[in-house]
């Protein structure tokens, strides 16, 4: 895989994660989902029930660059890639 490509992969993986906790934090902050409809989402789909979903899946997304990053390293301490 092309240098570069790897670069725009990891990237993409450490954007994302960013997207998510941002969208998380400003979805739990704002309490979206109650001021549209007030009283009818107090138990489930409320503003802190989606801020951990969002956090969750942000922290995957750091997961995944991070199990690229381990992989990308390996290959190239392993000679099978050069930097």
């Amino acid at each position: 895989m092309p240098l570069l490509l790897q670069y725009l992969i990891l990237f993409y993986f450490f954007v994302l994660q960013d997207v998510f906790a941002i969208t998380g934090a400003f979805i739990g902050a704002s309490n979206i989902p109650e001021r549209w409809f007030p009283g009818s989402l107090d138990l489930l789909f409320n503003s802190h029930n989606f801020m951990h979903v969002l956090v969750v899946v942000a922290a995957y997304q750091m997961h995944l660059a991070v199990v690229n990053d381990l992989t990308w390293m390996t290959a190239i301490k392993e000679g099978s890639l050069t930097c």
